[in-house]
């Protein structure tokens, strides 16, 4: 039997296609993300990507693999992170998201998302935590702001 987190199946997909479709979704953005997934790209993180935060969460309530990454390899939760949409940051490590993974924290703080960089570590994200470059949040986001105090408080 398949885990529920493998890639998403083609009845998935359709299903989350008319989702989209019963939500107002134009046929181009519904072409879009059978597009992304037939070129392999994460479905999850594509949703994301383009700000289609109710597609999101259908894929995540389908059982999507929260810790889903893009072709460059970088999650579900960084792109999300990035965004600063604290409602699929929530979703995502309700299902199962780790909050260390390729680290989103550095991200949203290189993004200056401080309210992202706040619920990362309400979350219980680290503070030492690398991105794929190897930076930390410290090292990424500008010195002597708001999200230097929370990801460095010397």
């Amino acid at each position: 039997m398949a885990n529920k987190h493998d890639t998403i199946t083609a009845d998935e997909l359709r299903a989350a296609a008319d989702g989209l479709r019963r939500r107002g979704a134009t046929a181009d953005e519904v072409d879009e993300l059978v597009e992304a997934s037939m070129r392999r790209h994460a479905p999850l993180v594509w949703a994301i990507e383009h700000g289609q935060q109710k597609a999101a969460l259908d894929l995540l309530e389908r059982g999507s693999n929260p810790d889903e990454r893009d072709i460059l390899g970088q999650t579900a939760l960084v792109h999300a992170s990035t965004r600063g949409d604290l409602t699929l940051m929530c979703a995502l490590v309700a299902a199962g998201a780790s909050v260390d993974l390729d680290g989103p924290l550095v991200m949203a703080a290189q993004a200056g998302q401080l309210e992202a960089v706040r619920l990362l570590l309400e979350l219980g994200a680290d503070r030492q935590q690398t991105n794929v470059e190897g930076y930390t949040a410290a090292e990424r986001c500008v010195p002597g702001s708001a999200i230097a105090a929370l990801v460095d408080p010397k």
